[in-house]
């Protein structure tokens, strides 16, 4: 969970009884997300506090207080609560409010979309409409007829990742028909571990092979590009460009592509390892 700056307003409120968590002071870090320095929670717009829980509830609004003042020189408890006092942000009513989407929007004429997922991740209708109803929304739910890909979707076995992409993008455009790409493949060039890297060329095959395909294409994968494209490794600067071309197919067929930009901003996964100096682009994004 991470924190607004203080100096920024909560966008929505929380409901009148949110799931409370008491927390030690030890377990808060606040950085400054530009040094990646630590600072005190007051020390101006860039600072930012996270925290870990677990088990956190599904679906739910949380309110976090921190149960002594923190930090001791700093602020008051009452100040070091607000710094969690929304960690809603994620929910399908908060984004389709951040994006102007209008309530009750049904998507009409014929529009759909997909999600392409790999390392076995599947999705789980019963779990999706778990999703939808405790988001107030109206149940839906992708048939085993909108299923591409070489490898079989296992129900019993959803997985976070594309559980995650399927929920929220039926949230947010509710009465698009959705389809679904499982792809058991790995990237067979990959000069760092072959069975690490997702194997986008088998996906972009499947798609370009299609007569009518879907037109909006989502994908919460991504590589350091640095790696794809090293010459140094046969067959992976070829593996990548063909790849390439294969998404600039997909751009002239007028479909619509979103690729995830990555979980680590600008240093990409590097960055786990080297917070100081890692800027490494991702790719395909």
């Amino acid at each position: 969970l991470t924190s607004y700056s203080i100096y920024q307003k909560n966008p929505l409120p929380l409901d009148t009884d949110p799931t409370v968590f008491t927390i030690q002071p030890s377990k808060v870090y606040c950085y400054n997300y530009f040094t990646l320095h630590s600072c005190s929670g007051i020390d101006g717009y860039n600072c930012t506090c996270t925290i870990k829980l677990s088990p956190v509830p599904k679906y739910t609004q949380l309110r976090v207080n921190v149960s002594t003042l923190y930090p001791t020189d700093a602020t008051s408890p009452e100040l070091a609560s607000n710094l969690f006092a929304l960690t809603d942000t994620a929910t399908a009513a908060f984004l389709s409010d951040l994006y102007n989407i209008p309530p009750a929007l049904t998507v009409k004429h014929g529009s759909n979309q997909s999600v392409a997922e790999f390392y076995d991740e599947f999705y789980s209708n019963s779990d999706l409409a778990a999703f939808l109803k405790l988001s107030g929304l109206p149940n839906a739910s992708i048939p085993e007829s909108n299923v591409y890909g070489d490898l079989f979707n296992d129900q019993t076995d959803p997985g976070g990742e594309a559980q995650l992409d399927v929920e929220y993008i039926m949230a947010l455009a509710p009465g698009a028909e959705t389809f679904f790409y499982s792809m058991a493949d790995y990237n067979p060039n990959d000069p760092v571990n072959t069975t690490i890297n997702e194997g986008f060329l088998e996906y972009l095959l499947v798609v370009n092979n299609q007569t009518n395909p879907p037109w909006v294409h989502s994908l919460s994968y991504g590589d350091v590009e640095a790696d794809i494209f090293n010459a140094s490794h046969n067959g992976s600067v070829a593996y990548g460009r063909r790849c390439d071309e294969e998404f600039m197919k997909m751009g002239l067929r007028g479909l619509t592509v979103v690729f995830s930009s990555g979980d680590d901003g600008i240093g990409n996964s590097i960055i786990r390892d080297d917070p100081v100096t890692a800027c490494t682009q991702a790719w395909p994004a």
